[in-house]
């Protein structure tokens, strides 16, 4: 079968709308984001965490670390904290959130990871321009509620609300972007050349996380929280110990510049015993949270596999083509059974693969058993690898 027909086989044979187990789409809107199986304490306990940061709760900063084995689904959970900010309680939450994938690319570097993740392809630039039509509504409303006069300007009337001469130097700027093309242009002013520094992207991020929950003489603030996700931090680890000094330092300093409000959670490989090779003292210090995701059993592979699928039914009242459907839930089984260890991204790597030879082969089947996958040759294809 040509990929040109693959969506007549994911709609007619599997009644799906596309293959579930492709790789997890990490910059934009995704239903799986929304599905967690498994670890229900940490699931809880994380929630928790990201509920008290919010302004509306107890609106202090926290630091978290999510860890455990490679594959067990750290990435997948900070994905899911975005969802559930962004997507599921928006409302709710009002907050802003930044996901960095990592930090590191062919060197450890804050500046290229914030202006790679957090400009080029999050939606700060759009956030801040609501931003700025935000202050300018509270600009308008200050001016009705303390009698200012007309003649006096918007910048003017900014520096009677703002405390700190910082805020009033970051945000009077900002006044004047009335597109995001000009907003874009409002954030590289802030850098000095093209390489951005580590000290430049720290001074900048706080300076958004101060003024976006800083509430204004109306008893407003344009968001309740700010959410920072950092993946695959234990990738510093290899690096040179003074690199590691350093980023420990910037991210120090950034959290006790915003002492309200601010969320970093951070997304690692590895057991409790190594946390300090990639935290050193004084982020370990100001930890608040330390939430450990262990490998799934058998029945939360199954439960797993199962959500999967039917986040992406093309027709959730088909009879008989639901729950594990195109599999033979028997097949599932003995799958899973291959595994030493059963991981989201083992799931995710081998069913992806599974579904898409049983695609490519042509055969007709009524449902994928294990007969199947024995006749097409899949199931020496199967990886045990993370």
């Amino acid at each position: 079968m040509s990929e040109t027909n693959s969506s007549e086989f994911y709609n007619n044979k599997c009644n799906l709308t596309l293959n579930p187990f492709r790789s997890n789409a990490i910059y934009e809107t995704d239903p799986r984001s929304g599905i967690w199986v498994g670890h229900y304490n940490e699931k809880n306990k994380l929630e928790r965490k990201l509920r008290v940061i919010r302004a509306d709760q107890v609106g202090q900063s926290h630091m978290v670390i999510i860890y455990g084995e490679l594959g067990a689904g750290k990435s997948h959970s900070l994905l899911w904290a975005r969802h559930l900010i962004l997507e599921k309680n928006k409302e709710e939450y009002n907050s802003a959130v930044y996901y960095i994938q990592s930090i590191k690319t062919d060197k450890v570097s804050i500046g290229s990871a914030f202006e790679q993740n957090i400009v080029k392809k999050s939606d700060l630039k759009k956030d801040l321009k609501d931003f700025r039509n935000f202050i300018k509504t509270q600009i308008l409303r200050y001016r009705e509620d303390n009698k200012r006069p007309d003649d006096k300007s918007e910048e003017e009337l900014l520096d009677e609300i703002l405390p700190s001469t910082e805020l009033k130097n970051f945000l009077k700027p900002l006044l004047k972007c009335e597109s995001i093309e000009e907003t874009e242009k409002f954030i590289y002013s802030k850098f000095s050349s093209k390489n951005w520094t580590d000290n430049e992207a720290i001074n900048f991020i706080s300076q958004i996380i101060n003024s976006f929950v800083f509430k204004f003489p109306s008893g407003q603030r344009f968001k309740k929280g700010v959410y920072l996700l950092i993946d695959e931090f234990d990738t510093i680890i290899n690096s040179p110990m003074k690199e590691q000094t350093l980023v420990n330092d910037h991210f120090r300093h950034l959290y006790d510049n915003c002492p309200e409000s601010l969320g970093v959670f951070f997304g690692l490989s590895g057991t409790a015993a190594g946390l300090p090779m990639a935290f050193q003292e004084p982020i370990l210090s100001r930890i608040s949270g330390e939430i450990f995701l262990d490998i799934l059993d058998r029945d939360q592979g199954k439960e797993f596999i199962r959500q999967i699928l039917e986040s992406h039914r093309l027709n959730v009242e088909e009879p008989n083509k639901n729950d594990f459907y195109p599999f033979n839930e028997d097949t599932i089984n003995e799958i899973l059974g291959i595994l030493t260890t059963i991981t989201p991204r083992k799931i995710m790597k081998n069913f992806h693969n599974i579904i898409e030879q049983v695609r490519l082969s042509d055969k007709e089947f009524e449902i994928i058993d294990y007969s199947l996958l024995e006749d097409i040759g899949i199931i020496e294809d199967l990886s045990d690898i993370q």
